[in-house]
């Protein structure tokens, strides 16, 4: 039988799983990220919305490359973390690159 809350039952019934648990973790890298350059708030739900998603589909794979100390969540607070940084680089060399050919630069 259902409890009666609909999608609100199935919701917690998620937040509780440890999938969602791993998502929250690579969303609260994120969030680190944010934080730590001081960021406005769109580009701020930006990386919480990367760190999730991140996290959701690479940290089950990559587990196995972290010591076995480390849990599901933690891999997925680095993978969250790791994947804004590198995105974040990406963006800044694209962006470098594109100034300075506007410039005339070689």
């Amino acid at each position: 039988m259902s409890s009666g809350f609909g999608f609100l039952g199935e919701f917690w019934q998620w937040l509780k799983s440890d999938h969602a648990l791993i998502g929250i973790s690579g969303a609260a890298g994120g969030a680190a990220r944010a934080i730590a350059l001081r960021e406005p708030v769109k580009r701020s739900m930006g990386y919480i919305f990367v760190g999730f998603l991140s996290a959701e589909f690479l940290a089950r794979d990559a587990t196995q490359f972290f010591p076995k100390q480390i849990s599901p969540t933690g891999a997925g607070f680095l993978i969250g973390a790791s994947a804004i940084f590198l995105i974040g680089f990406l963006g800044d060399f694209i962006r470098f690159y594109v100034t300075r050919n506007k410039r005339g630069e070689p």
